[in-house]
């Protein structure tokens, strides 16, 4: 898939391969289509919205259209401010046009993927070149973060989005002096501090005063009019947290300024102790295997520093970006999986232009990102092991056809490393013998994955049964399965209450009017002896518990619904 570069900075090792083909150029288009219809919008409503997250945000998204309050975040008319409104702006627009379900919740953040794709794809051809950048956005595309962030109802995707798209434009500004670019770059930045809060703010500049370490990038960086810039980002983005202060005055500060951007930074909220390493492990697996292969570009970079390549800005700045991200997530005591997806896209792109180097390179010094690719091979044969071990031992009731899935995986492995070897570890310009089996992966995630992961979580099936027979005047309560609340409050419309003690189940059954409780079969004794009849209603089969590490044992159940009054 060689293109030509058009970038008047192109960097060194960039092919001037002529332009493809029209066999080559509709090659490519099927391989992109293929990319992102598996990635993206292949059964892109097919599961219920997921909790805890994509339940809550779509309630919040329901109610915001239902009261015509724009400004506030509200679950049952409370307010809940703990991020800023646009994403549900956004969400709400999509559900104007295709309605309060899972496609309008998830239509924004797919549409959000397919522009960080493109806005990865321009800036990796105004860094390195078209070939280069292609083959960066191919492997952000591919990463497992990707897969799952790109269709599913949440922040990040829309976040990163603006954020890259920031990132990018400003960059491309300084690189090749177009003072222009800097408008759209600042005003990406106001809309991901409106998305997330200003903690992006502290990235931001963190990442420029790293990449100004080195005088070259400072000097590049110089060109951009930082004070005016973030001025303006700030001031863009103010007027929603002033109405927020104006409205709820030191609560707001507590709640929000303190509390989700201080406290939870600094002070666990699941964990007790504090783990540095966190992302490590997030870096080599959820954006594998393409972090390796950048690292062995850098080990390249720095073995062989006297070509210039390690203090080049373009990759300087790349890597200030992946490394203050990485430290800033690293240190706080708060820590989710996919908050580390702001260094994706520039991983993406480290990795293809490490590629390339050692792909156009007739004297073969490019040792380390050789080998790193045959460790992207290994890290196949593990995925597609610990798939068929996983058929045996987590007890997700998946099809017999999932084995061929991980067989699938491990050949393309196997042929991946056979590749490298009788060609003495001369990396290949095409990146197809790697993407197939990544796509097998991920298509076969959707259609055997999706099944078996849409019958553990019975949240949407049991809100869907009682919303039909639910009165205004009833309560529902759900003991201590409270992971299931918000899609169980999402799809039956009704406010629910979580108890985790008995007393708190106790004091709703035994109130006035009719209850229903959402419970695991076995915990039903505790209503049985209230005194008060117990009315069985309707029950569904979930895993209810895990036990192990890493590939967990699943343990089914039944979770049933009963009331205290009999139906009309």
């Amino acid at each position: 898939m060689p293109l030509s570069p058009t970038s008047p900075g192109a960097a060194e090792g960039t092919s001037s391969t002529p332009r493809s083909p029209l066999l080559s150029r509709a090659v490519r288009v099927a391989m992109w289509a293929a990319v992102c219809w598996v990635v993206i919008f292949w059964r892109l409503s097919y599961l219920p919205l997921i909790d805890p997250d994509e339940a809550h945000y779509a309630q919040i998204t329901r109610e915001m259209r239902s009261s015509g309050d724009y400004l506030v975040p509200r679950i049952d008319g409370n307010p809940v401010i703990d991020k800023p409104a646009l994403f549900h702006w956004l969400q709400a627009a999509s559900f104007a046009v295709f309605g309060e379900t899972e496609l309008g919740a998830r239509v924004p953040t797919a549409f959000a993927a397919l522009a960080l794709l493109a806005t990865t794809w321009w800036f990796g051809r105004r860094l390195f070149g078209g070939e280069t950048g292609e083959r960066g956005a191919l492997m952000l595309a591919l990463m497992p973060l990707t897969f799952v962030l790109s269709s599913f109802a949440i922040f990040d995707m829309i976040f990163n989005a603006f954020l890259f798209g920031a990132l990018a434009l400003l960059v491309v500004s300084a690189l090749e002096n177009r003072p222009r670019l800097q408008i759209p770059g600042f005003l990406l930045l106001s809309l991901a501090i409106q998305i997330k809060g200003p903690f992006v703010l502290i990235i931001v500049v963190a990442a420029g005063l790293a990449a100004a370490l080195s005088a070259e990038t400072r000097a590049v960086l110089r060109r951009i009019h930082w004070i005016t810039g973030l001025t303006a980002a700030v001031v863009l983005a103010l007027p929603w947290f002033l109405l927020m202060w104006r409205a709820f005055g030191q609560r707001f500060i507590d709640g929000y300024v303190l509390y989700n951007n201080v406290q939870l930074f600094a002070a666990p909220l699941y964990r007790r102790s504090f783990y540095p390493f966190f992302y490590v492990r997030v870096v080599f697996s959820a954006l594998g295997p393409w972090t390796i292969v950048a690292i062995g570009g850098l080990f390249d970079a720095w073995w062989h520093r006297d070509t210039g390549r390690i203090l080049n800005p373009r990759r300087v700045i790349l890597w200030a970006w992946v490394a203050v991200v990485f430290v800033f997530f690293s240190a706080s005591r708060f820590k989710l999986d996919h908050y580390i997806y702001p260094i994706a896209p520039a991983i993406g792109l480290l990795a293809a232009d490490a590629w390339q180097a050692a792909a156009t390179d007739p004297s073969r010094r490019y040792r380390f990102t050789s080998f790193s690719l045959v460790l992207t091979g290994v890290l196949l044969l593990v995925i597609g092991w610990a798939g068929v071990r996983a058929l045996y031992t987590v007890g997700l009731r998946l099809p017999p056809g999932a084995l061929a899935i991980c067989l699938a995986v491990i050949a393309g492995g196997v042929v991946w490393i056979a590749y490298l070897y009788t060609h003495e570890l001369r990396v290949p310009r095409n990146i197809g013998v790697l993407v197939v089996p990544l796509l097998i992966l991920y298509g076969g995630v959707v259609l055997v994955g999706f099944p078996a992961f849409d019958g553990t979580r019975p949240g949407a099936d049991l809100g869907k049964w009682l919303r039909p027979r639910v009165e205004a005047a009833d309560h529902i309560v759900i003991y201590r399965q409270g992971r299931w609340k918000a899609s169980l409050r999402f799809y039956v419309d009704h406010p629910v209450q979580q108890a985790e003690r008995r007393a708190e189940l106790l004091a709703t059954w035994n109130g006035p009017g009719r209850t229903y409780a959402v419970m695991r079969k076995r915990d039903l004794p505790i209503l049985s002896r209230t005194g008060r009849p117990v009315i069985w209603l309707h029950s569904e089969p979930a895993v209810v518990g895990n036990v192990g590490r890493f590939l967990r044992r699943q343990i089914w159940g039944e979770v049933v619904i009963v009331t205290n009054r009999p139906l009309p």
